[in-house]
């Protein structure tokens, strides 16, 4: 205690029986005498533990973790004495305040963000909704008055419309992995698949793709969010494809058992990433290739790495 708290042998002598009370933060010292009385209800293999604070002679509160368990015994079986050892833990806790001080940030950047979206959904895409309305009115009241020109300036504008309510759903759709307040349930990978080739059977069918789909296993997640993840994937396959072939898909389980993790591949035949490009492309709004002849806005895999 001398060496650890900074107090000489005289001055811990003095102290005498009344050193925990003393020394023992006041937050900390009805826990550690409640510890003190569960030795006595302990079994012979029983270890007990304790967290507390003690006061250092000149630095402050240095926190300990206490291990204690039954020494000897009374010939009636009554604890006689117990042995223990102290440990000083002051840098783990110091550690784990940082470590939550740093969570407390995230959530608080996390409701931030929740709220940003929020205001996007409410704030902006009432005017979008608006504008496309208008620009649709116009377009169905006076196409005919309108010469080439003003006609194709007017399609540009409400195509720009729809791209930025696009943009504003893609957006929403990441603030809300962000959230992840949904609960982990069990979930079958086969059911979502299925879920969304039924969803992109115009899409499967105007590019003639083959798709093939292996034995897929139950997992741990949210059903919306991993719909979402295999939409994007998916949908990409059928997007970058090569432009003299049709698109060909295998869905299949790779798990690995030494990994402990369910791993699922989805391979084609499309363009490809160059292996140079395959962290940023998780980035988000990162494109590789020209909107004009593969339309989206680069937030697909920025979703799918979130979900995963």
């Amino acid at each position: 205690v001398g060496a650890v708290l900074g107090y000489d042998t005289d001055e811990i002598r003095v102290f005498g029986p009344s050193l925990m009370a003393a020394l023992c933060h006041p937050e900390d010292l009805p826990k550690v005498m409640a510890h003190f009385q569960d030795i006595i209800c302990l079994g012979d293999t029983d270890v007990i533990s304790v967290e507390y604070r003690m006061r250092h002679k000149t630095t402050g509160w240095v926190w300990f973790l206490s291990l204690d368990t039954v020494f000897d015994r009374h010939l009636d079986g009554r604890v006689r004495r117990h042995i223990g050892v102290a440990t000083e833990i002051t840098a783990q806790k110091q550690a784990e305040r940082r470590a939550k001080e740093a969570s407390d940030a995230a959530t608080v950047a996390n409701e931030d963000l929740r709220a940003f979206a929020y205001a996007i959904s409410h704030d902006m895409r009432s005017p979008l909704n608006t504008l496309h309305l208008l620009l649709s009115e116009i377009g169905h009241a006076h196409s005919g008055s309108l010469d080439p020109d003003a006609r194709q300036l007017f399609d540009h504008a409400l195509q720009t419309v729809d791209n930025m309510q696009g943009r504003l759903e893609s957006v929403l759709d990441y603030t809300r992995l962000i959230d992840g307040a949904s609960p982990m349930l069990p979930v079958s990978l086969a059911d979502i698949v299925a879920q969304v080739l039924s969803d992109l059977a115009v899409d499967i069918d105007q590019a003639n793709a083959i798709v093939q789909v292996g034995d897929l296993p139950q997992v741990l997640g949210t059903a919306r969010d991993l719909k979402a993840c295999f939409h994007h994937l998916i949908a990409n396959a059928l997007k970058f494809r090569q432009a003299d072939q049709a698109p060909c898909l295998e869905i299949a389980d790779t798990t690995s058992l030494a990994t402990g993790l369910v791993q699922i591949s989805i391979t084609d035949n499309g363009i490809g990433i160059p292996s140079e490009s395959h962290d940023e492309i998780f980035d988000m709004f990162k494109r590789l290739n020209a909107e004009r002849r593969y339309p989206g806005i680069g937030l697909g895999l920025a979703i799918c790495r979130r979900v995963a």
